[in-house]
C-alpha cells in the first residue's frame, strides 16, 4: 500500500513540476511578448519623432522676399545661402567656414526684419546694375535676389566696385544672418574694392 502512495505522490509531483514549468514558460513568453510590444512601440515613437523633426519645411513661394548667397574666396570666407521670407523665417544652408554646416530653419526678430526692410526701401534698388565684378578672383561673390509675389524682380551679383548702398545692404543682411546662422564676425569680408 505504501508503494501506491509513493507512486501517487511522485506522479503528483511530476504533474505539479511540469505544470509549474509550463506555467513558467507561458509567463516567460507572455512577458517577452509584452517587452517586444513595448520596444516596438518605443521604436515607432522614435522613428515618428525623427521623421517629424526632419520634416521638410514647405513655404509659400509668394512669401519669399530675398535670397542671399556668399561664395568661396581663397581664404576663410563663409560660404552659405539663405532665403528670407516675409515673416522672418530663414532657410539657411551653411556650406564652409561656418559653425553650423548644413540646412537650418530659424526666424529673424521683428527688429532685424524691420532693419532689412528699411534698408531695402532706402533707395531704389532697381536702378542699380545687375553685375558688379572685376578681374579679382580671390574675393567672394555675393548674390542678392529680390522677389515680389514669388517672382524674381532683381538679381545682383556683387564682387568688386560695389556702390555704397548695395555694400551696406549686403553687410546688413550678412550681419543679421550671422547672428543666428552660426558664423563669427571675424569671417566677414567687405566686398568694397
Amino acid at each position: 500500500m505504501n508503494y501506491k502512495i509513493y507512486v501517487y505522490i511522485f506522479y503528483r509531483m511530476i504533474l505539479y513540476i511540469s505544470f509549474y514549468k509550463i506555467y513558467k514558460i507561458y509567463v516567460y513568453i507572455f512577458y517577452r511578448m509584452i517587452l517586444y510590444i513595448v520596444m516596438l512601440a518605443l521604436s515607432l515613437c522614435v522613428v515618428l519623432l525623427i521623421a517629424l523633426s526632419t520634416q521638410i519645411h514647405k513655404f509659400d513661394p509668394k512669401d519669399k522676399i530675398l535670397e542671399y548667397e556668399k561664395t568661396q574666396c581663397f581664404g576663410s570666407c563663409p560660404v552659405y545661402t539663405a532665403t528670407i521670407y516675409k515673416d522672418g523665417t530663414v532657410v539657411y544652408n551653411g556650406r564652409m567656414y561656418v559653425k553650423n554646416e548644413g540646412k537650418k530653419v530659424y526666424k529673424l526678430s521683428k527688429d532685424d526684419m524691420n532693419d532689412i526692410y528699411t534698408k531695402l526701401n532706402e533707395d531704389d534698388i532697381m536702378k542699380y546694375s545687375n553685375n558688379y565684378d572685376a578681374e579679382v578672383t580671390d574675393l567672394p561673390s555675393t548674390y542678392l535676389i529680390l522677389f515680389k509675389d514669388g517672382r524674381v524682380i532683381k538679381k545682383i551679383h556683387m564682387r568688386a566696385n560695389v556702390p555704397n548702398y548695395l555694400n551696406n545692404l549686403s553687410n546688413l543682411i550678412h550681419n543679421k544672418l550671422s547672428k543666428k546662422g552660426g558664423f563669427d564676425e571675424h569671417y566677414r569680408v567687405s566686398i568694397k574694392v
